[in-house]
């Protein structure tokens, strides 16, 4: 659930990876929610991975630019883009990716074919600037967004 969270951040919000992670560490980690009491420090940016993929989607004002060629070059870009998927698929995404480290209780010991931990992880996609608000995150990987 915290990766998908991390996705409806990247498709309907203005934040950055960083800005993110805090959401996402804070929706596990939050004391005044019942059922939310992950330790944050187990939380750090190596547990939540959060990528954000541009994707140039043309934005067409009216007639004008249905009949430029230069806007239906580019148009025909993305939708070449599109058709790759999955052979892109990785590249092209947007991703969170969360994972969490249990202590493995002592009744479940080595002996019986546990290790010391058990990591539980989440990863959530989204297709990069498809859904984004207001294609806010077309250039992410160039320029900053704001902290």
């Amino acid at each position: 659930m915290a990766a998908r969270y991390g996705t409806d951040l990247i498709s309907h919000t203005n934040l950055s990876e960083q800005q993110i992670r805090k959401e996402i560490r804070n929706y596990l980690s939050d004391r005044n929610v019942e059922g939310r009491k992950l330790d944050p420090d187990k939380l750090g940016d190596e547990n939540i991975v959060v990528k954000i993929n541009g994707f140039d989607i043309p934005e067409f004002d009216g007639f004008e630019d249905v009949i430029n060629p230069v806007k239906m070059g580019q148009l025909l870009i993305s939708y070449t883009r599109l058709l790759k998927m999955p052979a892109s698929y990785n590249s092209e995404l947007s991703y969170v990716e969360v994972f969490y480290n249990f202590s493995v209780p002592k009744i479940f010991s080595p002996a019986v074919g546990f290790g010391k931990t058990i990591t539980l992880s989440g990863r959530s996609e989204v297709l990069a600037g498809t859904g984004c608000a207001g294609q806010n995150h077309k250039k992410a990987n160039e320029r900053t967004i704001g902290s």
